[in-house]
């Protein structure tokens, strides 16, 4: 032991950030991509696949460490859409010297993965939004937040190429009474998620949460429900939970909501119906046939489902004449990895 020496071990950080010492060193440890604990770096080993990294996309491409190539013409870039997908394509083209502009719906940047950070156990994904915001500030790159955006407001930037980074809405379940979403009677994941928002009263009845989408987020927010409400059912119809997280993560839910005294339920689907409706009683059926017993006193009914793209803006976009690119959600559902990796190819090959 040497006196006033003390001796720091760092393993997953240094595969999010290769320069996290010297970064720590030189008082910019707000320049540091942070580990976001995803445990994607696991499936090296237990799935044998290439290392990859949520918050490192340029992680195993011979990229890291290396300057920026400058572009050959400076462009005008308009991404529309303030997720990590479009952020990660913001800063990088950016950075490469093009003139970025970045429209976003809410009045944070972040998209889905601002609202995930709010959850239990999920806190440190802020530092995927926050360094990609950080770094965008830093080359320049001009938000345009806080409202919806329109195509012609798109147009009117004069953008040489546009990215669409617009994510993706959970599907409405298909043999669920089509009045209850039109009324907004059943809230999706993300939209429960915000008005959860500042929640800490304790309420009476069961929340049920039907998994159709079996990613940490989804288990983050049965967590968080167990707080507040006196008893919380998971309905899958999987043979079990959590079938898309690696599998650190996995055992890592399986034991949180086993702790939090959650009910879960395997091979089966809610099937609301005018029972339910009349005196909030949840039938609940057997995939293979049957039906199981109800679920009463139904306070709070919710669901995760697969995504479907949102496209809405483009086909106008695309009549424009300009180059338009479709990343995140909005190319295709899927996870953090996959929207900060599409977005940093894009960047860079702008």
């Amino acid at each position: 032991v040497v006196p006033g020496v003390a001796l720091v071990g760092l393993g997953r950080p240094l595969i999010t950030d290769p320069d996290w010492p010297n970064k720590a060193l030189r008082g910019r440890s707000h320049a540091i991509r942070y580990c976001v604990s995803c445990n994607s770096c696991w499936r090296t080993i237990v799935q044998d696949r290439p290392i990859a990294c949520d918050n490192n996309p340029a992680l195993g491409l011979g990229l890291e460490g290396q300057p920026w190539t400058t572009a050959a013409r400076r462009k005008t870039v308009a991404v529309v859409g303030a997720g990590i997908a479009g952020l990660e394509a913001a800063w990088v083209a950016a950075a490469r010297g093009h003139r970025v502009i970045v429209f976003g719906a809410s009045a944070e940047p972040g998209g889905k993965a601002r609202l995930a950070a709010t959850l239990p156990t999920l806190e440190s994904l802020s530092s995927i939004h926050d360094f990609q915001v950080a770094q965008a500030r830093s080359f320049g790159v001009r938000f345009e937040l806080g409202h919806r955006v329109g195509a012609e407001a798109v147009r009117a930037c004069e953008p040489d190429e546009i990215v669409l980074a617009t994510g993706g809405t959970p599907v409405w379940p298909h043999d669920w009474p089509a009045a209850w979403e039109a009324e907004g009677l059943v809230p999706d994941l993300p939209r429960l998620c915000a008005q959860l928002q500042g929640r800490r009263e304790r309420q009476k009845g069961t929340a049920v949460l039907w998994d159709q989408d079996p990613v940490e987020a989804t288990y983050a927010v049965a967590q968080h429900l167990a707080g507040l409400f006196e008893r919380v059912v998971l309905l899958s119809p999987r043979d079990r939970i959590a079938d898309d997280c690696s599998l650190v993560t996995r055992q890592s839910v399986q034991r949180r909501l086993h702790q939090a005294g959650l009910e879960i339920r395997l091979h089966c689907r809610p099937a609301p119906n005018k029972r339910f409706e009349d005196d909030a009683t949840l039938p609940v059926q057997h995939l293979f046939g049957g039906e199981l017993p109800p679920i009463p006193d139904v306070a709070l009914l919710t669901y995760a489902s697969p995504r479907q793209p949102d496209r809405s803006l483009l086909e106008a976009l695309q009549a424009s004449g300009r180059p338009v690119h479709l990343i995140g959600d909005c190319l295709a559902p899927g996870d953090a990895m996959r929207a900060t990796t599409q977005g940093h190819a894009l960047g860079r090959a702008l």
